[in-house]
């Protein structure tokens, strides 16, 4: 029993060094945890050119990445409802959908939702997005900043949203997107304000009129087709 006591430091002494050391005998630190994924292809561009910001706020929607699809917006953005086929959004809203309203309602769309009345909205199971044709030129709202503004159209927008439960919706229009330069840009904490990036400060929704689809003698039975909208009916619709 002595000589077993008098063992004991010794034993104590070896357990504490492998507490320091690691059961091993390795002074080697922890492996590090891997930092976040990021929700978008990893070809994606950074938004450094007009159209690399067109091409990043398609991926962005497109994979339901909300945050690098509202780190695209200038802090002072608002988005523009069409006069023709959303007048009663135009006269509700006007000029005042900005960051706040966008956000949440793309939110919602992404994940989900309930409504103030209490009924449950279903997020986007899938979201196909093709901007066709953009066309990028000097903003004719800002004829001496040429250099600081440009104004990107996009003839046709073809935008398919699946929604569990629903037929979900189909969009086909232009819209005109108006982008300025970081140095130039009403920015958020965190935006990058400087002439490497690009920012969408004002989004038009330019749709002319609706095309309400029907279905065909080749639809699979029990699939509807896709009920036809513009993309501020879809927004205004997710709002609340």
């Amino acid at each position: 029993m002595t000589r077993s006591l008098s063992r004991l430091p010794l034993v104590l002494a070896a357990l504490t060094a492998l507490v320091f050391t690691g059961c091993g005998g390795s002074d080697d630190p922890a492996p590090l945890q891997p930092g976040p994924v990021s929700p978008l292809p990893p070809d994606t561009p950074l938004n450094d050119t007009p159209a690399n910001t067109m091409i990043r706020f398609e991926r962005a929607y497109e994979n339901q990445a909300l945050a690098e699809y509202i780190a695209l917006f200038s802090n002072d953005f608002s988005f523009r409802f069409s006069a023709q086929t959303d007048p009663m959004l135009v006269s509700q809203f006007g000029t005042t959908w900005g960051v706040t309203r966008d956000s949440t309602s793309t939110r919602h769309l992404f994940d989900g939702f309930t409504s103030d009345s209490g009924d449950y909205r279903a997020g986007a199971s899938a979201i196909t997005l093709t901007l066709t044709g953009p066309q990028f030129r000097a903003d004719p709202d800002q004829p001496d900043s040429a250099a600081y503004y440009k104004l990107v159209t996009v003839p046709a927008i073809m935008l398919s949203l699946e929604i569990p439960g629903t037929d979900g919706f189909e969009i086909a229009a232009p819209h005109d997107f108006h982008l300025v330069r970081g140095d130039a840009a009403v920015l958020r904490a965190g935006q990058p304000a400087d002439s490497t990036r690009w920012y969408i400060h004002r989004w038009t929704d330019k749709s002319p009129s609706l095309v309400v689809r029907t279905p065909t003698p080749t639809a699979p039975a029990g699939v509807m087709p896709a009920r036809a909208s513009t993309w501020g009916g879809v927004k205004a619709t997710y709002l609340q």
